[in-house]
């Protein structure tokens, strides 16, 4: 059963461990696999129309502690340091400024979620759209 998610939905994995993460550059696609901690209850979060991401402490073991939508300008706000070395490199769109990248995100209609851990793995993921399947 896959489920799409708006920006707006909660998305509960908390103590969920993530066993797999696939980058799928040819089918633009970023699949998290999960399990909660009874080791019986799974689930996959599914990001399609995958962008980029940027991963931190990527281990095996990371356990979610919330995964959090984001608008757009929370994110240029938030990750502005960040985002500004990376322009001059094209990432993670080819943009001049902050101002430009930002409607491109928005005129394209991305979104960006924002995973946090208890143990391991942080960072954000920018897509079009998120699933959950069971």
């Amino acid at each position: 059963m896959h489920e799409k998610l708006t920006s707006m939905d909660a998305i509960n994995l908390h103590d969920f461990r993530i066993d797999r993460l696939d980058l799928d550059f040819a089918e633009s696609t970023a699949k998290m696999s999960c399990t909660f901690e009874d080791g019986k209850t799974k689930k996959e979060v599914i990001f399609s129309d995958f962008l980029g991401a940027k991963l931190e402490d990527v281990t095996a073991g990371s356990i979610i502690m919330d995964i959090e939508s984001w608008t757009i300008s929370s994110f240029i706000e938030n990750q502005k340091s960040y985002l500004e070395k990376r322009l001059n490199y094209g990432w993670p769109t080819p943009a001049k400024d902050l101002t430009e990248l930002e409607e491109r995100l928005v005129n394209s209609s991305y979104k960006v979620w924002c995973i946090f851990a208890t143990l391991g793995i942080t960072g954000f993921i920018i897509a079009k759209d998120m699933e959950l399947a069971s």
